[in-house]
């Protein structure tokens, strides 16, 4: 009998350090995925970026039309 009141009162603090280390992760999960959310939401992108280089989009119509091959990017 005396050996298990020595268990219970070492198990006691353990767990108590336990609730203590989760109840203080809580926040900083919280914020870790809360705060890049917010940013996100936030700011936006206005739109996506062109895909084409400045001078494939300046380029004639009639020149690409007298291309014989077709360029595969």
């Amino acid at each position: 009998m005396v050996g298990e009141a020595d268990k219970t009162d070492h198990e006691e603090p353990t767990v108590t350090v336990l609730w203590i280390n989760v109840l203080l992760a809580i926040p900083f999960i919280a914020l870790w995925a809360g705060i890049p959310l917010w940013l996100v939401l936030k700011h936006p992108d206005a739109e996506p970026a062109p895909a084409a280089a400045p001078a494939v989009r300046a380029l004639p119509a009639v020149r690409r039309e007298e291309a014989g091959y077709r360029r595969a990017a």
